[in-house]
């Protein structure tokens, strides 16, 4: 009989909504099924997120509670310590915790949690994420971009809150990412940045006052964004901490060679060879990583390991590594 989940995340805003959606979509390939009960009793309950599921009470109704814990590592991101805290002084609640990069699995390890986790990468559909030279030279020619510019891209989240604010969400890099590309622009100004997500308030206005060309596009649909891919030369993840991102394997799908700061699963994956990775989080390196790379002749390679490394993170490969998470 098929292990029956009940996915309480659905709905959610931008990438938590996608997970929740890509659960949908794949659990029942591997063999499960998803509830459709209004109210879960004796499930599988996949909790909305980390930040509530110490408020949940469903395990009273004979429910196993499950949730995913991407970052939020207390000694990187004090704002999470309280929330750490939270989830050992409830652990008893919960039969399982995906996290998805070393970092975050060591913390757990650490704390004696070892029992509880499963360590899944955040995957990527490949057959969804793929170049496209029709769309890049449409969208080049529509946005009016030079055919010689170089185009870098950055989808995420990183202004604080949901209503226009142009505080930065540190934890995100939003700082780092315009010191790089600002070092970038003063030594090869042939650069086009392409910001796609939601609250970039932060960024577009710096971009605008250094004067560096850039679109800004958010896209209700999350899948929209796969177009923006095809127009990238590189990927750039600056932040702090992360989970994944899952804008790494979206990029190298796509044959997209991403800059990355040490972490995440960036920092599992990257090998320098398939991407390209930081030691620190210094604007000075990421920027020094993407001069010494523009004009390799060796970029073609970096784009087909990219995409190779991708395919072996597909969700259709995940389907074992699922199936023992839900053994509980």
């Amino acid at each position: 009989m098929a292990k029956e989940i009940y996915l309480q995340g659905q709905g959610q805003k931008w990438s938590l909504g996608n997970d929740f959606q890509n659960y949908r979509n794949f659990f029942p390939s591997y063999g499960l099924k998803i509830s459709k009960s209004f109210i879960p009793f004796n499930k599988i309950v996949y909790l909305s997120n980390k930040y509530t599921a110490c408020k949940s009470i469903l395990h009273h109704l004979k429910n196993k509670l499950v949730f995913d814990y991407f970052h939020g590592h207390p000694k990187i991101s004090p704002e999470f310590e309280n929330i750490f805290k939270n989830i050992q002084e409830n652990i008893h609640k919960f039969s399982r915790i995906r996290v998805s990069n070393s970092i975050i699995e060591k913390l757990f390890i650490d704390h004696g949690l070892e029992k509880k986790i499963s360590k899944i990468f955040l995957g990527v559909e490949t057959e969804k994420f793929k170049f496209n030279l029709k769309t890049k030279n449409y969208l080049k020619e529509k946005l009016k971009i030079s055919k010689n510019s170089i185009v870098i891209g950055s989808f995420q989240k990183d202004s604080v809150g949901w209503a226009k604010s142009k505080s930065p969400k540190l934890i995100k890099g939003p700082d780092i990412l315009i010191k790089a590309i600002s070092k970038i622009y003063s030594a090869y100004e042939n650069i086009f940045i392409i910001l796609v997500g939601p609250e970039r308030e932060y960024v577009k206005q710096e971009l605008s006052n250094l004067g560096i060309p850039f679109c800004h596009f958010y896209e209700d649909e999350y899948y929209n964004i796969i177009k923006y891919y095809s127009l990238l030369d590189f990927y750039f993840i600056s932040s702090r901490e992360e989970g994944g991102p899952k804008t790494l394997l979206e990029a190298m799908s796509c044959g997209v060679p991403v800059i990355s700061t040490p972490v995440g699963q960036a920092n599992d994956i990257i090998d320098n060879f398939n991407s390209f990775k930081s030691e620190t989080f210094e604007a000075d390196e990421i920027s020094s990583i993407f001069l010494n790379n523009i004009k390799k002749k060796n970029l073609n390679d970096v784009k087909n390991r990219a995409e190779k490394t991708a395919k072996i993170h597909d969700f259709s490969n995940q389907k074992e590594t699922w199936k023992s998470f839900f053994s509980i």
